[in-house]
């Protein structure tokens, strides 16, 4: 991908969630009276949700910038990622129109990890949004599990899966499975989620993937707190 491309596929996929907002804006300034409490809340919550998408976006090029000059900086503090999990699917279900059913399954008691929790959050939105953007209509599950020196966390999807050919490539910056609307994005956001892993000192992977569903899992090192 060339750097016009790039800057014409980020100016596109920032083309619809802007329109949103300006859309959900422009109705709620102009009707205000019309709609009850919770028509309100609900167009509030998506403006604030496209909002946070057209962030995402322009912090995924900052990122890359950071990833290819070396210099990706994490904030490290406690991170809870069951509860963490439990806010991005309950956010991404909001907004994904019925055709997935998005749970959590994290054990009791599981441990923090010291962690950028922004960035360990930007690595579940993009896999979870992923499975619900390339998975057909299922569940999506956001797992957890408990190794003697790391956690390991899963999302899966109820399939198509991936191509066996395309596996290798998953993680590799600008790449995309195929063209259309299902296959739009800059093909950074694996590249980056694995940049990010990797600086927590784990590691990110495919584990799974066939007709029947994909299994991306990240693991994070447990230290003595």
């Amino acid at each position: 991908m060339s750097a016009y491309d790039l800057i014409a596929t980020l100016a596109h996929d920032l083309r619809s969630p802007l329109t949103s907002v300006k859309g959900f804006t422009s109705t709620l300034r102009r009707n205000w009276q019309k709609f009850n409490d919770k028509q309100k809340q609900d167009m509030l919550e998506t403006i604030d949700w496209d909002a946070d998408r057209m962030n995402r976006l322009l912090k995924d090029l900052l990122d890359f910038s950071r990833l290819e000059a070396g210099r990706l900086e994490l904030k490290r503090q406690l991170v809870d990622l069951s509860a963490l999990a439990s806010q991005v699917v309950d956010r991404i279900a909001k907004t994904n129109g019925g055709t997935h059913s998005l749970k959590t399954d994290f054990p009791e008691a599981f441990p923090v990890v010291s962690a950028d929790l922004g960035k360990v959050e930007q690595v579940l939105v993009n896999l979870v949004e992923n499975a619900v953007k390339h998975g057909d209509p299922g569940v999506v599950l956001v797992s957890g599990e408990v190794g003697p020196a790391q956690v390991t966390v899963r999302v899966s999807d109820s399939g198509p899966g991936i191509d066996r050919h395309h596996v290798p490539y998953v993680f590799t910056k600008f790449y995309r499975r195929g063209t259309g609307q299902r296959h739009a994005g800059t093909g950074l956001g694996l590249y980056i989620c694995k940049g990010i892993i990797e600086a927590h000192g784990g590691q990110i992977s495919i584990e799974h993937t066939d007709p029947s569903g994909t299994v991306f899992a990240f693991t994070l090192p447990l230290e003595e707190m």
